[in-house]
């Protein structure tokens, strides 16, 4: 049984993910929907779920606050990465936060945190999407 957080990725793409694994002959036999990931992570302790959808950088942190006893499973889904929200109009916030992010990705100083704190270093886009 996979756990999912109502109205997150996993949850939009569990059919997808279903029809992907059954295809690696692993079935995805039942999928059980939580108001929040909290409440997937106490389910998964207590044995009542098999696995819990997130993203990589919270599952790193589940990780982290519960030395081996979890494991990522990675490859699941495509890449997706965090974004931050400004107004178009804000054009100089938007042109600080692409330079800095650019500058801590050249000197390496977002990976350095990436290790830091999720314990691995985790692919970034390269380029901005635009929408």
């Amino acid at each position: 049984m996979i756990a999912v957080k109502l109205g997150s990725p996993g949850q939009i793409l569990q059919e997808r993910i279903a029809v992907t694994s059954s295809c690696r002959r692993i079935r995805i036999q039942e999928v059980r929907v939580f108001d929040d990931h909290p409440s997937a992570y106490v389910a998964l302790a207590q044995n009542r779920v098999d696995a819990v959808f997130n993203t990589i950088p919270t599952l790193a942190m589940v990780l982290r606050d519960a030395p081996g006893k979890y494991a990522i499973v990675r490859s699941i889904g495509a890449d997706n990465w965090a974004g931050i929200g400004v107004r178009k109009e804000d054009v100089e916030l938007i042109g600080f936060f692409d330079r800095e992010i650019e500058r801590l990705k050249k000197d390496g100083t977002i990976y350095k945190l990436q290790e830091k704190w999720f314990g691995f270093r985790m692919n970034l886009a390269d380029k901005i999407p635009t929408f």
